[in-house]
C-alpha cells in the first residue's frame, strides 16, 4: 500500500509507503497505528518492527521506523484537511520495481521496501 502526496519541499508529488509524525511523548507503535488509518483505512492485529532509520543525519536528527502491519481490516481513511494524497495498493514486487526505477525516491519508504523484500525472501517475515 503506498500513496502519493505533495511535498512542498520539492514541489512534486512523491510516492510513499503509509507514514507520518508523532509526538515524542507517544509510543511510536501508536503513531503508526494512528498513520496507516488516517491514510489507508487500514488497522491491523499485529505489528513487526523492522526497521530504525536516520533519514538525512548530516542535514536533521530525524529518525524514523518502519513496521510491517499484519492480519489487516480495510475501512474509511480519515485524511488530515492539509492532507492531498491518493491511495494506491500494489504487490510489493511491482513497488521494489518503482523503487529500482527511481520513481518511489523517499529514502524512508525505500529502505522499508527493500528490507521488508529481504527478510521475506529470507523467510523472517
Amino acid at each position: 500500500m503506498g500513496n502519493i502526496a505533495i511535498r512542498y519541499t520539492l514541489d512534486e508529488y512523491s510516492w510513499e509507503i503509509p507514514m507520518g509524525g508523532g509526538s515524542l511523548d507517544i509510543d511510536i507503535l501508536e503513531s503508526a497505528k494512528r498513520e496507516l488509518k488516517e491514510e489507508t483505512g487500514i488497522m491491523a492485529k499485529s505489528w513487526v518492527n523492522i526497521l530504525r532509520i536516520h533519514t538525512s543525519n548530516s542535514a536533521t536528527d530525524e529518525e524514523g521506523f518502519v513496521y510491517v502491519a499484519r492480519d489487516l481490516t480495510f475501512g474509511e481513511t480519515e485524511f488530515e484537511d492539509t492532507e492531498d494524497l491518493k491511495i494506491k495498493k500494489l504487490p510489493l514486487k511491482e513497488a521494489v520495481r518503482l523503487v529500482m526505477e527511481s520513481e518511489i525516491t523517499d529514502s524512508l519508504s525505500i529502505a522499508g521496501l527493500l528490507k521488508t523484500k529481504i527478510l521475506i525472501d529470507e523467510g523472517k517475515l
